[in-house]
Formats: structure tokens, C-alpha cells, sequence
């Protein structure tokens, strides 16, 4: 029967002191396993390297745009947003983080090869050649365990993928500020990283600038020689059309032939009034020769008469001529400007299509200058403002938190332990009772022998203390 079997009485209270008795009496068990885990993971503080963190500031500030490009942001109506600084901060991050940064990096500084023990005293060289050997045997068999098999990865690319856990961008909210941070087991390596990621990132964004700038000259090119041939072909267009009805200058030639018109139209009037008044003077003229049978008309004025009247038909005739000549040039200058609308409306429509273009040609020229200027120019979004110091303490491991939260969760594990195996009546790893007397365990299984039940408690808290290790490492501790 176990130290919480007995049944309380009615009116009894909860006794602590059996618990604590019971706490008591395996006080080896909880102990083992506390300082087991408390050494493990204050032990992998020390298998494994510490953690240096080198920084640098980078300013991130945005390009103004020109007036030229103010205008075409504005042509939809609404000018372009601009980003905000959450966004300008996630995006320099994964810049950062991206092979196209860190691959530079790595090849200039050479961190994909190893590094040879730097120190002259023998016990330092095997310890840092039997770490190495150690974890590269242990990353053997997880390839063994994951694949099956052996598989040797590229030393770059699992440099890019530890580079790429140990290096960020922070930046505080609403700030052009930026801070470039890195993590490495080299203090002097993490700010020569720092630096030549800083410089490597600042180098790239300009690269991008003149590159878009670059590929946006090249449209604009194309964009410029194609509006000078629309400009061409719509001037070639509306000169064919003048040429095909006669115009030189159609409001010109529109004025004049207005004028024209006015003024034959008023000579014809003149002229049809003169062949009446004419009509009029031949009739009184036939009149008066036709009385001569009268009696009362000399034959002198006869003849005068006759001569007279011959010489107004022959000046009827021409004016008759002259109006027959003027009714044909009025209907042949009516029927030219009667197509003058049609004609205006056609070259009108060219003249704005023309108008629009030469708009469109004298903005992308604009846009043309402002994109060169933006492929020879020095300037850049992102400035490194000075460069990484070399830090001298570690940010990690942080040993009282390993050793710390180690030591409490071990304890809490253990007591949870002893009570759950107290209640099943498991004493497998318990020792024995106040008694002395060995309780079988389940399945009939008695206390192990000490040689052999503290070494596997021990070995619990060997594990449990490298899970807290590993879960602060990952937290950064």
C-alpha cells in the first residue's frame, strides 16, 4: 500500500506531512534527476559556441519624386501611396534574407569554408577538432534517420540557410531607421558580416534603381520613335487630303472662296439687272421702228434707231455670256465649298489626333530625360551610417536561464513523478519505502538496484535538460 492509500476519516484533514514524507524518502530520485538535467543543460552552454551580435544602421529614405513623375502619378486622378514603414521594413527583411544578398556575402567572406583552429594550446585544438567531429557525426546520423542514407549537403547552400536564421531587420514603427543585426560564434566575423551585407543590400537597391530606371529608358525609346512616326504619318495624312481638294490652307482658301463667292454672286446680280435693262431698251428700240409706218418718224431716226438696237442685241448677247459664265463658276464654287464641312471636320479630327500626340511626345520626352538622369545618378534609398563595432560580450547562451529553467522544470517533473508512480504503485525507480522492504511495481517488477536506477534517472534529466537548452536557443536565451 502506498504513503496515499490510507483512507481519511470523515472528519479528517488533508495531512501534508505525508506527502512531504514521501517527498523525503525519495529525495535521491528528485535530486538526481534535478542536477542531471541542471548539468546538461549548463553542460551544452559549453559544447556548444556562444552567440555575438554585431549591428549596423542602415537609413532607408525614399527618393522624392520629380515633378515629372508627379504628373504622371496624378494623371489617373489620384497620386501613387506611398508605402508605409511596417511595409519598407518586411520587405528590406526578406531582401536581406534573400540569396541574392546573402550568396555575395558568403563568397566574398569565404564562410562556407571551415576554419582551422585558431589556438595554440593543444587541449583547445582537440576540443574544438572532437566538437566538430562530434556534430558532424550527429548530423550523419539524423541524415540517416531523415533519408535513410548519408546525404552531404552543400556547404554554401546550408551556410545561406544559417546565414539566413542569424540575420535580420528591425526597425522601430514609423522611423526611416533600420538596424541590421547579425549572429555568429565569431565576434569578429559578425561585424565583418554585418558590414558587407550592409554595403552588399545598399549596393543591390542601387542596382535595382537603375535597372528599373534603366528598362524604363529603353520603353521610352521605343515609346518616343513610335509617336514621332504617328506624328509623321498623321501630317503626311492631313497634307494628302489638302492636296487631293485643291487646299493649300483650308481656313485660307475657305476665306477666300467665301469671298468669291460674294463677290461673283453680286457681279452676276449686276449683270442679270443689266441684261433686263438691256431686254428693256431693244424692245422700245423695236417699238419705235415698227411706228415708222405711221408716218410721224423720220427715216434718219429709223436708221439711228436700227443701229442703236443692233448694238444693245450684241451687248445682250455678251452679257448673256458673262451670266451664263458666272452662273457655272458660282455652281462650280458652291459645290467646292459645300465639301469644305466634311473636309474641315476630317482635318480637324487629324489636327487633334496630331495635337494629342505631339502632348504625349513632349511628356514621354520629359519622362525620357528624368529616367536618364536616374541611370547615371549616384543616389540611393538605402545609406549604411556607419559601420559594425565588434562586440565583445555574448548575447547567448544566457546560463542562469538554462540552468534556471532547468532546475525548475525538473523538480516540478520529478515531484509529478514520484506522486503518479506512488499512486500506480510503480517503484521501478523509486527507492525504497520508510520500511525498507522493496514493493513490487507493475508487472511485478521490484526496485531497480541503485547502480542501475539512478543512472537511468539521471538520463532523464540528461534529456530534459537538453529540450530546455534547445528551446531557449531557439528563443534566442
Amino acid at each position: 500500500m502506498s504513503h496515499l492509500d490510507t483512507p481519511p476519516s470523515a472528519d479528517s484533514q488533508v495531512d501534508l506531512r505525508k506527502y512531504f514524507d514521501l517527498l523525503l524518502g525519495q529525495k535521491r530520485f528528485i535530486l538526481a534527476f534535478c542536477i542531471a538535467a541542471m548539468f546538461s543543460a549548463l553542460a551544452l552552454t559549453y559544447v556548444f559556441s556562444e552567440r555575438y551580435r554585431a549591428a549596423t544602421t542602415i537609413l532607408y529614405r525614399p527618393l522624392e519624386k520629380s515633378v515629372l513623375r508627379a504628373k504622371e502619378a496624378e494623371a489617373f486622378g489620384m497620386p501613387v501611396p506611398i508605402p508605409s514603414f511596417q511595409s519598407i521594413s518586411q520587405t528590406l527583411n526578406d531582401t536581406v534574407k534573400n540569396e541574392v544578398i546573402l550568396r555575395p556575402v558568403i563568397k566574398e567572406l569565404k564562410l562556407d569554408q571551415d576554419i582551422p583552429a585558431g589556438s595554440s594550446v593543444w587541449y583547445k585544438r582537440w576540443y574544438y577538432k572532437s566538437k566538430e567531429f562530434v556534430k558532424q557525426r550527429a548530423l550523419d546520423v539524423w541524415s540517416i534517420l531523415k533519408y535513410g542514407r548519408i546525404l552531404k549537403e552543400n556547404k554554401t547552400v546550408a551556410t545561406i540557410k544559417g546565414l539566413r536564421e542569424n540575420i535580420q531587420i528591425m526597425s522601430t514603427s514609423d522611423s526611416n531607421i533600420t538596424i541590421l543585426m547579425v549572429k555568429d560564434k565569431y565576434p569578429k566575423r559578425a561585424a565583418a558580416i554585418v558590414n558587407t551585407a550592409g554595403e552588399t543590400l545598399v549596393r543591390w537597391i542601387r542596382n535595382e534603381y537603375r535597372s528599373e530606371a534603366h528598362g524604363r529608358l529603353e520603353q521610352l525609346e521605343e515609346e518616343l520613335l513610335k509617336r514621332e512616326k504617328e506624328i509623321a504619318s498623321l501630317r503626311e495624312e492631313s497634307k494628302a487630303l489638302l492636296e487631293e481638294h485643291g487646299f493649300v490652307s483650308l481656313q485660307e482658301d475657305t476665306d477666300r472662296g467665301l469671298e468669291n463667292l460674294y463677290e461673283m454672286e453680286m457681279e452676276n446680280t449686276g449683270v442679270k439687272a443689266q441684261i433686263i435693262q438691256k431686254q428693256k431698251e431693244i424692245a422700245e428700240y423695236r417699238r419705235g421702228i415698227e411706228g415708222r409706218s405711221r408716218g410721224y418718224v423720220q427715216s434718219e431716226d429709223i436708221d439711228r434707231m436700227r443701229s442703236a438696237k443692233l448694238f444693245e442685241e450684241i451687248n445682250l448677247k455678251g452679257l448673256k455670256k458673262k451670266n451664263d459664265y458666272l452662273e457655272a463658276s458660282i455652281h462650280e464654287l458652291r459645290e467646292q465649298l459645300k465639301d469644305l464641312p466634311l473636309l474641315k471636320s476630317r482635318l480637324d479630327a487629324l489636327n487633334l489626333k496630331i495635337e494629342s500626340s505631339s502632348q504625349d511626345y513632349k511628356h514621354l520626352k520629359d519622362l525620357r530625360l528624368e529616367a536618364f538622369e536616374q541611370v547615371n545618378s549616384e543616389q540611393v534609398e538605402a545609406r549604411v551610417l556607419h559601420e559594425a563595432v565588434v562586440p565583445v560580450m555574448p548575447i547567448q547562451p544566457i546560463r542562469i536561464y538554462h540552468v534556471g529553467l532547468a532546475a525548475v522544470l525538473s523538480f516540478l517533473l520529478a515531484v509529478g513523478l514520484v506522486f503518479v508512480m506512488d499512486f500506480f504503485h510503480i517503484r521501478t525507480f523509486l527507492s525504497p519505502g520508510n520500511d525498507g522492504q522493496e514493493p513490487s511495481g507493475v508487472a511485478g517488477f521490484k526496485s531497480l538496484h541503485p547502480l542501475i536506477r539512478y543512472p537511468l534517472v539521471a538520463f532523464g534529466g540528461l534529456v530534459l535538460g537538453a529540450a530546455v537548452y534547445y528551446v531557449l536557443r531557439k528563443l534566442g536565451y
